[in-house]
């Protein structure tokens, strides 16, 4: 293969994992805003399930919005960081949805032909 071949195969890879890791992100956000414990915990394996059923529990609605999300790929690990803010009803209270801005961090790893969320920080 020539350099020209194997730079346009490296960037179809990059594009074809982008738009996995992508639609990962996408999964993360509708099982967020669906309030869908099990959902979340098929996209973040990781993730303690029973506390975020919890914490789920104590939201009416949630949305979140990534507004910008920066990827570092290789191989098999990904590591994205998305700027955005999340929307928010608690059960108890104010029924005024709330609006914070948040940063979040995910680590993935490629699992068959797709990827999961590793580790999801957020600040």
């Amino acid at each position: 293969m020539g350099n020209a071949a194997a730079a346009s195969a490296a960037v179809s890879a990059r594009r074809v994992a982008e738009q996995q890791i992508e639609d990962t992100l996408s999964r993360f956000e509708a099982a967020y805003e669906s309030l869908d414990a099990d959902a979340a915990s098929r996209i973040w394996p990781g993730v303690d399930r029973r506390a975020l059923a919890r914490a789920f529990q104590g939201l009416r609605s949630q949305e979140l919005t990534f507004t910008r999300c920066r990827m570092a790929i290789e191989t098999v690990a990904a590591s994205v960081d998305c700027d955005g803010w999340t929307t928010f009803v608690p059960r108890i209270g104010s029924q005024e949805p709330r609006t914070e801005e948040r940063r979040w961090n995910f680590q993935l790893r490629k699992r068959g032909e797709g990827w999961t969320i590793a580790e999801a920080r957020v600040r």
